[in-house]
């Protein structure tokens, strides 16, 4: 307010006076009009900010739990393609040891037969999937220690050595007739 003297004043004087206080009064309203519009527009910006963020939050959200599943059917898949690709090779080894069986009763032993037979040997413990169940363990699967039993095939073999490695490694029967043998095909 203003500080005004005892005195006694004229009619215009107050009027003039109302008038500059007038004034004063509504450049102060103007001033906090401005100032509240301008903070409702801060408001506006930071609400609009604020949204953004939360639906950024909720995206990063859902892409993590995406992402979790993914990795967790990505995981799924694999566990399932290696054990059929364990299964497979289980079936190869097999069908193998069958094929092996016939040359040994075909050919008499040599050192290439007994690398063979060690080979099998190897390949049983390895594809031993009751041990690999039971301590699901990668390392144990490809342990290396000797087998038990040295009759793994049951097998009687010849003592003299008559097997010819090149026909082995490139047979005179035809690949087909081979197979039939093995009863791999009709």
């Amino acid at each position: 307010m203003l500080n005004l003297e005892d005195k006694k004043y004229t009619k215009a004087e107050v009027l003039q006076l109302m008038r500059k206080a007038e004034f004063d009064y509504e450049t102060n309203l103007s001033e906090k009009k401005d100032r509240i519009f301008q903070l409702l527009a801060d408001n506006k910006k930071l609400v609009k900010e604020v949204q953004i963020y939360r639906d950024r939050d909720q995206s990063v959200g859902k892409a993590l739990m995406n992402a979790v599943s993914k990795a967790k059917e990505i995981e799924d898949t694999a566990k399932l393609k290696f054990q059929a690709g364990l299964n497979r090779l289980k079936v190869f080894e097999s069908k193998f040891v069958n094929y092996y069986k016939l040359v040994m009763t075909k050919y008499p032993v040599d050192e290439n037969l007994m690398q063979v037979d060690e080979f099998l040997r190897k390949m049983e413990e390895i594809l031993d999937l009751d041990n690999f169940s039971k301590n699901n363990n990668q390392k144990s699967m490809f342990k290396n220690t000797a087998p038990q039993n040295t009759d793994m095939y049951d097998i009687n073999i010849p003592n003299e050595s008559g097997f010819n490695i090149n026909e082995a490694l490139n047979p005179s029967k035809d690949l087909e007739d081979i197979c039939r043998e093995l009863g791999l095909i009709e």
